[in-house]
């Protein structure tokens, strides 16, 4: 089982006289969730939260733990991994249908032809764009329907910003700010601003004398307001709503804008652009208790297999990404990874690897 939402565990804190109703730590808290999951603790799953709240009270990480050498060091990584087995990792492909023979998927056509599958199909697009990787058949209809259906969050602004930082005294910034304007809505239009500054960690991210920071206000921004937006109307409203990002920013560094020498904004269109996401959102909202065998408040890797959907099921299909149990975020996203990769595998060859890693 997946557990009760973090809620659930205030309210009968609550309930029980151990915290007080109506305080501050209820209210952080709810900050804290909406960090993760763009929702408070009604939405988020108390796993995310156990994770969040060791990582911001490791020692070794100032907050937040951080990459040496930024994402891209990450994605590096992988890739090597992928390539030591034989693997291939293509970019600036896009895959356009999951290709079916009967009531099994066997492969992807994408822009740069047909890939057949030795095993299975693993899909990580966002469910309601996995709906539009489906062929047109009419067996297939009410998951696509039960897939486009899912709830999802609002979309992301960002500021990625290079800042002169000569004067600066470093010492007296943090690696991590969170901007509040209201403490009783932390999920309110605009309110919560995150401010990285991870070249305070990692110096080699940048030029010395310079600081990279990115500021972004995730899964609090509406779609509906630039979804029809170009041009010079689409230029005014990002410099007009990016106002609060260099807001927050201006509380930790006041001469923030005079120092910029990049500055740029992302919308919920560029989300939508280069992340290929519905709307641009931040991810799927839980619904606990709903699916998989366990009750879990994501969708299970298995979600397409007929285990789950009966005759109208697609063997060797599976899920996994954000709209997929754990749910949001990097953290999750990986575990959903590997669940999808253990799907595959018998329970023999899956005791064989973890005995070979040390459990």
């Amino acid at each position: 089982m997946a557990g009760p939402a973090p809620s659930q565990v205030l309210d009968e804190l609550e309930a029980k006289g151990k915290m007080q109703k109506g305080s501050w730590l209820r209210d952080w808290l709810d900050a804290l969730a909406f960090s993760l999951s763009g929702l408070d603790c009604t939405g988020t799953t108390c796993a995310a939260m156990a994770f969040t709240m060791e990582e911001l009270h490791w020692e070794g990480s100032r907050g937040l733990a951080y990459p040496k050498g930024g994402m891209g060091s990450v994605v590096e990584a992988l890739v090597k991994a992928v390539e030591k087995f034989g693997g291939e990792v293509c970019t600036k492909v896009k895959v356009e249908e999951v290709l079916l023979e009967g009531q099994c998927a066997v492969g992807v056509r994408s822009s740069k032809g047909e890939l057949r599958a030795r095993e299975a199909v693993v899909c990580n697009a966002p469910i309601w764009d996995a709906a539009k990787l489906l062929p047109q058949d009419l067996s297939l209809d009410d998951m696509k329907q039960d897939w486009q259906e899912t709830p999802m969050t609002r979309s992301y602004l960002h500021l990625h910003l290079g800042l002169d930082a000569e004067g600066l005294d470093l010492s007296q910034l943090e690696a991590h700010y969170t901007s509040m304007t209201n403490w009783k809505d932390v999920t309110a239009e605009q309110n919560m601003v995150a401010i990285s500054n991870p070249a305070l960690l990692d110096p080699t991210l940048c030029p010395p004398g310079k600081l990279v920071l990115h500021l972004y206000g995730a899964g609090n921004e509406p779609f509906e307001i630039w979804e029809n937006l170009k041009g010079e109307e689409y230029e005014a409203l990002k410099a007009k709503r990016a106002k609060r990002l260099w807001q927050a920013l201006e509380e930790v560094i006041p001469d923030a804008r005079r120092r910029a020498e990049v500055a740029l904004v992302g919308s919920p269109l560029t989300h939508r652009r280069f992340l290929r996401r519905t709307a641009g959102t931040y991810g799927p909202k839980p619904i606990f208790g709903r699916f998989g065998p366990g009750k879990v408040p994501f969708r299970t890797a298995g979600d397409a297999l007929p285990a789950a959907r009966g005759e109208h099921g697609i063997e060797h299909l599976l899920l996994c990404g954000d709209s997929t149990f754990p749910g949001i975020g990097v953290p999750a996203a990986v575990v959903s990874g590997l669940s999808a990769a253990h799907t595959t595998m018998d329970v023999w060859d899956h005791l064989d690897l973890l005995s070979r890693a040390g459990y």
